[in-house]
């Protein structure tokens, strides 16, 4: 089954592929930080794979459907069994808890690495250009808002993300509920979709891993295919056409990235979970992924840039920045237990929930 281990492997692969994005895309100033393995046509190789790894943004949308759907569902039988209501009010509670524990998590990394700007030269107050409503916006995760409409004022440029998954959290319910009375026909709702934090480019691959979860297409794979002689050269030749494809036709178009991913979540799930420690390493990097996306480019790009960049071969650059991320993400989850942060955003939690 594609459990909660098989979507924290494809997650640490997909987190992989982000970092790798972000560390050596396509400026000039980065392309001088660092001393490509080779170039073409004076461009670095770790630059043109960068631009293919922009795939990891549906990747995790992918999984973010996915695991809606599971979840979701499990929740709506639950109360169903217990004779509990399913209405409105239970449905609201679903998406507002669920859109709390993103906040909660988001905010904990906000209080700790946003008033670290005052030490290292990104003082919030110039970033928000002393204006009350980019710090709001910003520190209840809608930075996205006006992504398709130039510079965004966020003390973290990935946040974006953050905007379009709290857009698919809050409105899950409705999604689900049009999803499962006509399965095949709402990809046709993409073209009236608002452009915001490109929720229009990632309803597709959102509503394709809920597909998959409602129809258990990776329990339906032919056992067949999954035998190691057949699933690995396919699938590996199906990710180096996709990456050609991607970086020669549709190198800054997202729209078809689903398509370029599925490879990789179908390699995830029939091969590399199965290979010992290093299916044990990316499903424990998996568990940080969302950490990590929240705070690396404060790490990368903003406190730390000079030490990252500094140890100038690609490979070694991304291995020190996935492990300092990873050390810094394990060190976070002991803060928020020791002081029991987490424990006190459910009390918070439960009784807005009660409201």
């Amino acid at each position: 089954m594609f459990d909660k281990r098989q979507t924290n492997i494809a997650k640490g692969i997909a987190v992989l592929m982000l970092l790798w994005h972000h560390l050596f895309f396509e400026t000039l100033e980065v392309m001088n930080s660092f001393t490509p393995v080779f170039k073409y046509h004076d461009v670095p190789a770790e630059t043109v794979i960068s631009v293919f790894f922009k795939i990891c943004v549906a990747i995790f949308v992918f999984l973010s459907g996915f695991g809606l759907y599971k979840s979701y569902t499990s929740y709506l039988n639950k109360n169903s069994m217990g004779g509990g209501n399913t209405g409105i009010k239970e449905k609201v509670k679903y998406a507002v808890n669920h859109v709390l524990h993103l906040l909660s998590n988001f905010w904990f990394i906000y209080i700790i690495f946003v008033p670290l700007g005052f030490i290292f030269n990104y003082p919030p107050t110039t970033i928000y250009e002393n204006n009350f409503w980019y710090f709001l916006r910003d520190f209840f995760g809608m930075s996205g808002w006006d992504r398709a409409g130039g510079i965004i004022q966020t003390m973290n440029s990935s946040w974006w993300f953050m905007t379009l998954i709290l857009i698919l959290n809050i409105f899950f319910p409705l999604i689900y509920k049009f999803f499962n009375k006509y399965p095949h026909i709402i990809i046709f709702l993409i073209p009236i979709l608002p452009s915001i934090a490109d929720v229009n480019v990632y309803f597709f691959p959102f509503v394709l891993g809920m597909y998959f979860s409602k129809f258990s297409v990776f329990e339906r794979i032919p056992k067949r295919f999954q035998l190691y002689k057949i699933c690995v050269p396919v699938l590996i030749s199906s990710i180096v056409i996709g990456f050609f494809i991607k970086i020669l036709l549709f190198t800054y178009d997202k729209n078809l990235d689903e398509f370029f991913a599925l490879p990789v979540i179908l390699l995830s799930f029939l091969v590399i979970s199965k290979i010992p420690v290093l299916n044990n390493v990316l499903e424990n990097l998996g568990k940080h992924s969302g950490n990590i996306y929240m705070f690396h480019v404060f790490i990368y790009d903003m406190y730390f840039k000079t030490f990252i960049y500094s140890f100038k071969y690609s490979i070694i650059i991304f291995v020190v920045l996935t492990v300092v991320c990873y050390g810094i993400s394990v060190l976070l989850e002991l803060i928020k237990k020791w002081t029991r942060y987490d424990k006190l955003f459910e009390i918070i939690t439960n009784k807005i929930a009660q409201a």
